[in-house]
């Protein structure tokens, strides 16, 4: 268990500085081995893991593709994916895409775009020269338990979401939601316990072993 939480604090580490990243947690619970009042041993089992879908900060780039969603939505991709990743860029054909290379959709469908000066409203419609092409198709959850990683600053869902009014704004990125010193000093501290876990199962096996040694010779 310490070793899938050296995992997921890794992950959120090495994404620190990723665009709209967000921060994977886990927890743990503890419980009875027995129900002897006079057997206070325990075990731990993971209880859940998720995702931390606090907003991260955001930062001004000019960039006229790039999007900051302000509240819960996000952006639809093609596969029913979905994404908070907002520097998005245009293909040469066109076509609207992460920086991953998924295409952006909207009520439409894929976005297309030709060429002019491209403005993007705070509800999600894309302009051209003035000209609306499409709009942005953001979704929300009200359970964020139902997403799940796919890569990539990728989420898919277990089930719909609802159509969200959140705010766009252009030429801006979220940044991700990462605490780099909070995850740091609690990355220090669960390596701290698992070399103390990985110690006591190596005294215990070494003890096993005398026994076992012992035994043999009787």
């Amino acid at each position: 268990m310490k070793q899938m939480e050296l995992e997921v604090l890794s992950e959120n580490i090495a994404n620190s500085e990723t665009p709209g990243f967000k921060a994977r947690s886990i927890s743990f619970r503890d419980y009875l081995i027995n129900e002897d009042p006079e057997d206070s041993r325990t075990m731990t089992y993971i209880e859940s893991t998720g995702l931390r879908l606090t907003p991260g900060p955001f930062m001004k780039t000019e960039n006229k593709l790039h999007i900051a969603i302000e509240g819960k939505g996000l952006l639809s991709l093609e596969g029913g994916l979905y994404t908070r990743r907002g520097d998005l860029t245009r293909t040469q054909d066109g076509y609207l895409v992460t920086a991953s290379g998924r295409r952006v959709i909207g009520e439409k469908g894929a976005i297309k775009l030709p060429e002019g000066e491209i403005e993007i409203k705070e509800d999600g419609g894309i302009y051209v020269d003035g000209n609306m092409v499409d709009k942005l198709r953001i979704m929300e959850f009200d359970d964020p338990g139902i997403l799940r990683r796919a890569g990539e600053g990728v989420y898919e869902a277990k089930s719909p979401g609802k159509a969200s009014r959140s705010r766009v704004l252009q030429g801006y990125l979220e940044e991700s939601n990462i605490d780099i010193v909070r995850e740091m000093v609690k990355l220090i501290s669960t390596l701290r316990e698992f070399e103390t876990f990985q110690k006591a199962i190596q005294t215990l096996d070494e003890a096993a072993g005398k026994v076992n040694n012992e035994m043999a010779r009787i």
